[in-house]
């Protein structure tokens, strides 16, 4: 009775693991509008921080990015993307819009996140 006793306890000690570490999300790679109104930044849950990796491929993970407005202090949008690193290189805001460079991501050029007040553009071109 002992024994089945402790392998139950294991058994649901590691279920319950699994389902807390996945509610577990660590945010990396944030990126700021130019007027700072608005960041874009990439989450990746618990698990896959564990996961081994090859030397530089730590942002080649999926995970989920979010649009927050600085101001209000709050989420606006949220997406699930295969590879977090890409708020980097392919993430562009315009004055009303924010979007991933390209067609085969969500938000895109085609189908933006909807700011909901415009960027102020605080250089003047000559």
């Amino acid at each position: 009775m002992n024994k089945r006793k402790t392998i139950l306890i294991i058994i649901v000690g590691v279920f319950l693991f699994c389902k807390v570490s996945d509610s577990i999300s660590v945010k990396l790679y944030k990126k700021y509008s130019k007027d700072g109104q608005y960041s874009v930044y990439g989450t990746k849950t618990f698990p896959d921080l564990l996961m081994p990796k090859m030397p530089g491929q730590g942002g080649d993970v999926e995970g989920t990015i979010y649009l927050y407005d600085e101001i209000e202090n709050k989420i606006l949008y949220s997406s699930k993307i295969p590879s977090i690193h890409l708020i980097y290189s392919s993430f562009e805001f315009s004055e009303r819009t924010a979007y991933f460079v390209g067609d085969e991501l969500v938000p895109n050029i085609l189908t933006p996140w909807v700011l909901p007040r415009p960027i102020k553009n605080d250089y003047k071109k000559r």
